[in-house]
């Protein structure tokens, strides 16, 4: 019987032979979903809600923006940590939407930052330009990983 080497190291994979996302996606979707978790963060401080949102999000309109930029990788996130569920399910065309999912929202995040920059005149402000570099970086990072391609291929054949 020949035995085919694997793609990934052992560590990559979880008990029943399938690809695991990489640990580096999940900071990513940390990254990607700050503004919700600033606002449920908020929520839970029932006297300083309004304090805390209007420390992030001088307007409401601001906060409005940032949730709905962050709404596909949120979809993406769910969609991944119910992969069990889906597969028992026999749904098997959702895992083609995870990446896309999340590279839209890398791109209205980064749509979103050059708004901010454009509503400041242009000026250099450090918050802005580091989001925007780490939307940059993660956005090149999620499309160019064979780490999530193997995963999504391997997750439509062992489903």
């Amino acid at each position: 019987m020949k035995t085919t080497p694997l793609k990934l190291p052992l560590h990559c994979y979880d008990e029943a032979g399938r690809i695991k996302p990489p640990r580096w996606l999940a900071i990513v979707f940390v990254f990607c979903l700050a503004d919700w978790l600033i606002l449920v963060f908020s929520l839970t401080m029932r006297d300083k809600t309004s304090f805390l949102l209007s420390l992030f999000y001088p307007s409401r309109i601001e906060l409005a923006i940032s949730l709905l930029c962050a709404l596909p990788a949120l979809l993406s996130l769910i969609l991944a940590s119910q992969r069990e569920r889906l597969w028992k399910r026999e749904h098997l065309r959702w895992s083609y939407w995870v990446v896309p999912l999340l590279v839209f929202s890398l791109l209205c995040q980064i749509a979103l930052q050059l708004w901010y920059l454009s509503s400041h005149h242009w000026q250099f402000q450090f918050v802005i330009a580091a989001r925007l570099l780490i939307c940059v970086v993660s956005g090149y990072a999620v499309m160019k990983s064979r780490h999530l391609r193997w995963m999504i291929s391997d997750w439509l054949l062992k489903a």
